[in-house]
């Protein structure tokens, strides 16, 4: 049975700081956005931070490509 919440006598295995970095170097993750009312794909750092921003999805993943990173969709 799955929970929906951690039970609280568990220790979490990584701390928020270390998760939000956790990836940074491998992984970029890319969202649609709208940028003065027209669509955009933000390819974003595993801590948040904006690397690039594109007005085409394909695009977008190709950048991650060729910064050696494995762009993931964000919805």
């Amino acid at each position: 049975m799955m929970r929906d919440s951690m039970d609280a006598t568990l220790s979490p295995v990584m701390s928020e700081q270390a998760f939000a970095l956790w990836g940074s170097d491998d992984v970029a993750y890319v969202r649609k956005v709208t940028v003065n009312g027209e669509p955009a794909w933000v390819i974003s750092a595993a801590d948040g931070t904006t690397l690039w921003a594109t007005p085409d999805r394909d695009v977008a993943f190709a950048i991650c490509a060729q910064h050696d990173r494995i762009g993931l969709s964000v919805h």
